[in-house]
């Protein structure tokens, strides 16, 4: 199945639909209106329609124009004939913009239903949830509305984006979460191992690696009780407390840590990370990042886009679309609520005499002994 192409008989069909009689017959004028007098496509409504087609075909197949299948042709013909309308035969438009619309169903559905090789396997759309299938759902539900709506392509992709990062920054779920390793240098921020950036440290206790320090902790203390382990002016050495804060877009997100004492030499700490929304850039990266969330929430993301896109356009069953599907992610994501985060867990108690017990070889809260003060 290959592309629509253009050809004398295309001409014949669009000049019998429109004047019912042989391109060959029609005034100098009305073949320049058509395609500029020519089967090579350069000008013209004819010229129009078919780059129209070409943007929706690559944007759904992502292989080039010449996979499209040969229903498309009903639909360039129909776009055609309803662009030239507005100009020859303004009294049929409202006739001619019920038959595109027919057309044009029945195009999207070729994808929608069947995917590009028609046949009903693992390709189709409804089994998928990659970006192409998020395409081609948004579409079909467009065009079906009962004001049929073709959205942008860049205006689909705009709302994947959008929700993809709404839901990622929802919550601390379990999805964003890793365990690496957090080298503490002797000046300067610390590092990460691997390929994760990370957005919060979710670790209120960090372990060192190294043989001397396996099994002490790292404890991530609040505001306060840093202020106070810091009045006591500690030497350089391993540190056992820290506060990590966030500073925002002059650091890129980055988690800032402060230590009790500065590290006397390198150490490394396993720790459990938040990551930084995954990156979007490309259709390959988006389905990267799609892997990573549960099954169950990519159908409803899938269904969050198209109400996205519908109510981008000002579509009041858009509006309504969003309501469902916002309280439908309240719904979802609770299983996956965690109350393990660092801001929502007790690292140490707030009173500094607690601190001070810490520090001269007290419980650590959890059960353990974090050892004297040195």
């Amino acid at each position: 199945m290959a592309f629509p192409i253009y050809d004398t008989t295309m001409q014949d069909d669009i000049a019998y639909r429109l004047h019912n009689k042989v391109y060959a017959d029609l005034q100098p004028a009305d073949k320049a209106a058509i395609d500029g007098n020519s089967v090579t496509l350069t000008t013209g409504h004819a010229f129009d329609a078919m780059t129209l087609l070409q943007r929706y075909n690559n944007f759904l197949a992502a292989s080039g124009a010449a996979t499209a299948p040969a229903e498309w042709r009903g639909w360039f013909l129909a776009e055609t004939v309803y662009r030239c309308a507005m100009h020859m035969h303004p009294d049929r438009v409202r006739e001619y913009a019920g038959l595109r619309k027919d057309a044009l169903i029945q195009a999207i559905e070729t994808y929608t239903q069947l995917g590009t090789d028609d046949t009903d396997t693992a390709t189709n759309f409804g089994w998928l949830t990659t970006n192409i299938a998020i395409r081609k759902y948004v579409l079909d539900i467009c065009v079906h509305q009962e004001r049929m709506l073709l959205p942008t392509p860049e205006r689909i992709d705009q709302a994947m984006r959008s929700r993809f990062v709404r839901v990622w920054n929802m919550g601390n779920w379990p999805f964003r979460r890793v365990q690496l390793t957090v080298t503490l240098p002797t000046s300067g921020q610390p590092t990460y191992s691997g390929s994760h950036t990370p957005d919060a440290i979710t670790s209120t206790k960090m372990y060192y690696t190294d043989t001397a320090g396996k099994g002490s902790a790292l404890v991530a203390v609040p505001a306060d009780d840093m202020a106070y382990l810091l009045s006591q002016g500690y030497s350089t050495g391993r540190p056992r407390y820290c506060q990590i804060t966030q500073l925002g877009a002059a650091t890129a997100g980055t988690p800032f840590w402060v230590f009790e004492r500065t590290p006397d030499q390198s150490y490394t700490v396993r720790a459990e990370v938040a990551t930084v929304t995954p990156a979007l850039t490309t259709p390959a990266l988006f389905n990267t990042a799609m892997a990573l969330l549960p099954p169950e929430l990519l159908e409803l993301l899938r269904e969050s886009v198209g109400a996205d896109v519908l109510e981008s356009y000002g579509r009041p069953e858009g509006r309504e679309m969003v309501k469902r599907v916002d309280a439908q992610w309240a719904e979802y994501l609770a299983p996956f609520i965690d109350n393990g985060h660092m801001d929502e867990r007790e690292a140490v108690s707030e009173s500094r005499a607690t601190v001070a017990d810490l520090i001269a070889g007290q419980h650590d809260g959890w059960g353990g002994i974090m050892g004297g003060q040195t």
